[in-house]
């Protein structure tokens, strides 16, 4: 038997009448709301930019007012 040109197959090669090996869930879980049937990249509750970049404006005000004060 010679050996094959090129990278070897991962999987065995299933016969016709066998099912094929299922790897991922058929719905989406969204990362940012938990509903089922879309992700986070097109979730409608998903905060705009503008919301976005005044949450990090919040933020670093929060962290600034945080540091002790060195006198």
């Amino acid at each position: 038997m010679k050996r094959g040109v090129g990278r070897p197959v991962k999987n065995r090669k299933r016969g016709e009448e066998e099912q094929r090996k299922g790897k991922r869930s058929k719905t989406l879980k969204c990362g940012n709301c938990g509903e089922f049937g879309h992700n986070k990249l097109t979730c409608q509750r998903a905060p705009t930019r503008k919301e976005r970049q005044a949450q990090n404006k919040r933020k670093e005000k929060t962290t600034h007012t945080n540091e002790p004060s060195t006198n």
